[in-house]
């Protein structure tokens, strides 16, 4: 078998997460066709088998695969304080080799979860997403922070 490329070029990546399933889909470049390959533990390795460029993974149960900590964040806190709540989960993730991209995807998707069942919740998180669209935050938050509430907030269909 040939050598297979990991990502050689920079693309932008995509993904999509089925919460029924458990399953986070992750997309470099466009969505395509793939051969998929068993790595273990759950993660099918997407590649293009013409150009033998990586193309995206697939993670089966991923909610057990991650640290128990990111089931809550603590959404009572100002923006502040969530987002050094948030950063630090991302950085827990990113240890135990999530990629950036999987480990936003999974806290957004943890704070929409929480956001659906309470409506204080749900405003914190709005008024978060309209703080850091007015740049308000800019200064003070991570670029994979600010990613994650609007991450959030358009897995809730809420637009900013």
């Amino acid at each position: 078998m040939d050598a297979i490329k990991i990502l050689q070029a920079t693309q932008t990546a995509s993904w999509d997460y089925d919460e029924a399933a458990d399953v986070l889909y992750l997309s470099i470049g466009k969505p395509q066709s793939a051969i998929g390959v068993d790595i273990g533990d759950g993660i099918v390795l997407r590649y293009d088998e013409a150009t033998k460029e990586v193309v995206g993974l697939t993670m089966i149960g991923l909610r057990a695969k991650l640290p128990k900590q990111i089931s809550r964040i603590d959404l009572s806190q100002d923006l502040t304080q969530a987002a050094a709540q948030i950063q630090e989960l991302l950085t827990q993730l990113q240890k135990t080799g999530v990629l950036i991209e999987t480990a936003q995807a999974q806290v957004a998707t943890d704070l929409a979860t929480q956001a659906k069942s309470d409506p204080t919740v749900m405003g914190n998180l709005v008024g978060w997403g309209k703080t850091i669209a007015n740049k308000a935050g800019e200064n003070t938050l991570s670029e994979a922070v600010k990613a994650v509430v609007p991450m959030a907030l358009k897995m809730l269909g809420i637009p900013l």
